[in-house]
């Protein structure tokens, strides 16, 4: 039996940030004085860093690991609503909380809210909500790869590296290309000798890297074509043009409850160290969407949700002193299919490190048993 609605702490999204909330709260929440709900229009948790692998086959049998119903987190200790999120509604009272209203036409009160939107990915990572059609997009993917003998990449960030890794695995034969509008893989926050490595290692499975380029307009996956041209007009043999660019943060809805000025001009939300977000003591914002100088990760997203959750169970302590958000090291492992890849830690003027490392820190398992482990399972 629920509390009273002022007793309800709402987490709105269940990527990485959101769940481990919601984990770290089943363990240290008062359950007899406070509810537990998650929203997400998906009834399950997706641990994306292995999905490159599960949208090429069914290797490793990895599809019922790596979407987790969230139900099974929440251990009957939290309540789950299928739905998204429509419209914020915050007190104007001093003693904060609000309500909201979920597309199912439920409003759910709160007293303290956990905003996790996440981020939106284009085609073949923009997995289906609801409760059904995930079997049926998987075999889509599956099949288109399979169909195609010249695919062409657009993106050379981790998505991409990743996912021609997982192809080359899969199909030693077909042409495989990454197209990538700079000079090097990754993005320039990373040092140009890591940056190297990756293009050595990807090039040396016989992935063509073309760089410094660009593709502005991605062909329907059923369209038939027999190439694509670069904005510089270069042309290029291709039946089947994927999209890995970087994600697009799912802010609108803060924009439109809290105005433009929530956000920064690429759409990320500003927050206090604290997670808090400015002028509202019961908000709090963790995950990807957060306005940080570091690198978007799953275990970046881990951090945030701790130090919100702790600072959470301060408030409802009457404790006034919260923890800040200082940054997390900023660790990089890139897999190259089931067998390699390069990594990189940022100590001692930046490590790389090789296949071997790689292999058994990621590539064979891609880390599933640590994220798993990380929301309690």
């Amino acid at each position: 039996m629920e509390k009273q609605d002022f007793s309800n702490i709402v987490i709105v999204g269940a990527g990485s940030a959101g769940t481990r909330a919601a984990y770290q709260l089943i363990k240290k929440l008062d359950h007899t004085k406070f509810n537990l709900i998650v929203i997400n229009p998906r009834p399950y948790h997706i641990l994306y860093p292995a999905t490159a692998r599960v949208i090429v086959s069914d290797r490793d049998n990895l599809k019922d690991r790596i979407f987790v119903p969230i139900e099974d987190i929440l251990k009957g200790k939290g309540r789950f609503v299928l739905g998204k999120v429509t419209k914020i509604e915050p007190d104007k009272k001093e003693a904060g909380g609000g309500t909201v209203l979920v597309s199912n036409g439920e409003t759910i009160s709160y007293r303290f809210l956990v905003l996790s939107p996440g981020v939106s990915w284009d085609n073949p990572l923009r997995f289906p909500e609801g409760l059904n059609g995930l079997d049926a997009y998987l075999a889509s993917d599956r099949q288109s790869f399979e169909k195609a003998e010249k695919i062409v990449l657009v993106g050379a960030g981790a998505v991409g590296c990743e996912l021609a890794g997982e192809l080359r695995d899969i199909y030693p034969d077909k042409e495989l290309t990454i197209v990538h509008g700079d000079t090097l893989p990754l993005n320039n926050f990373y040092p140009e000798k890591l940056r190297k490595a990756v293009r050595n290692n990807v090039e040396k499975r016989n992935i063509k890297l073309l760089l410094d380029e660009y593709i502005d307009t991605i062909p329907n996956a059923d369209e038939k074509i027999t190439e694509v041209t670069t904005r510089s007009g270069k042309a290029i043999k291709a039946d089947l043009v994927v999209s890995t660019r970087g994600q697009r943060p799912n802010t609108e809805l803060i924009q439109e409850t809290f105005g433009m000025e929530a956000l920064t001009s690429r759409g990320l939300v500003k927050i206090e160290a604290t997670f808090q977000l400015p002028g509202h003591r019961n908000i709090f914002v963790i995950g990807d969407v957060v306005d940080w100088n570091e690198q978007k990760q799953s275990l970046k997203a881990n951090a945030h949700a701790d130090i919100a959750v702790t600072n959470i169970l301060s408030l409802l302590n009457g404790r006034t002193s919260l923890k800040k958000y200082t940054g997390s090291l900023e660790l990089l492992v890139l897999t190259n299919g089931r067998n390699g890849g390069v990594t990189y830690i940022h100590l001692f003027g930046g490590i790389t490190l090789g296949n071997w490392f790689t292999r058994l820190g990621k590539s064979r398992s891609l880390a599933v048993p640590i994220l798993r482990a990380h929301v309690g399972l």
